[in-house]
């Protein structure tokens, strides 16, 4: 038994299964590498909405994102926040909803996420980008590290904490500057 690394494989190599039987083990190694491959889809955009509705925090992290002004992102976000507030309240039982988490659409792909405190985090990329749920929780832990503890930040107000943009740009775009 080998452990192969997966860039080891040609791209044509599923096409020649059925030819050449591998063993088990690297087979799990394709599916890994095919799994990893929807990091190279982009995210586009995350908007941040406080409890009240109003958008606190909005970027663009990929050339595809659709170019909007700032009164469209002001828009989309309180549409976002009553999209929650609906689906929230069409919930048949009685236990709490999570609201809106997944939107899936031909163009993208939006998760969301609310914090214990009301704050919604909205995520949306390209549709075959099957990450977003994890990515928007590593999200929730830089805005509770980077701004939650800054001093000079204020809960419900628009963020400007340059710490959180630079890690953001990290996660987001990554090393290929998408």
């Amino acid at each position: 038994f080998f452990l192969l690394h997966p860039s080891f494989f040609p791209s044509s190599l599923p096409f020649l299964l059925p030819l050449f039987p591998l063993p088990s083990s690297i087979i799990l190694i394709m599916d890994k590498q095919q799994h990893h491959a929807t990091h190279f889809y982009p995210i586009y955009s995350l908007y941040i909405i406080n409890k009240a509705g109003g958008l606190i925090y909005q970027s663009d992290f990929s050339k595809d994102a659709p170019k909007l002004t700032m009164n469209d992102h002001l828009r989309l976000g309180s549409t976002f926040h009553g999209l929650y507030a609906i689906t929230a309240n069409l919930k048949p039982t009685t236990q709490t909803s999570t609201g809106i988490e997944v939107l899936e659409s031909d163009g993208f792909r939006l998760h969301g996420y609310q914090t214990p405190t009301g704050i919604k985090f909205y995520l949306t990329g390209h549709p075959q980008r099957e990450d977003l749920d994890q990515l928007i929780h590593k999200i929730y832990v830089y805005y509770s590290d980077y701004v939650l503890k800054n001093p000079f930040y204020e809960l419900e107000q628009p963020i400007h904490c340059q710490q959180f943009d630079v890690v953001l740009e990290s996660l987001l775009k990554g090393p290929t500057g998408r």
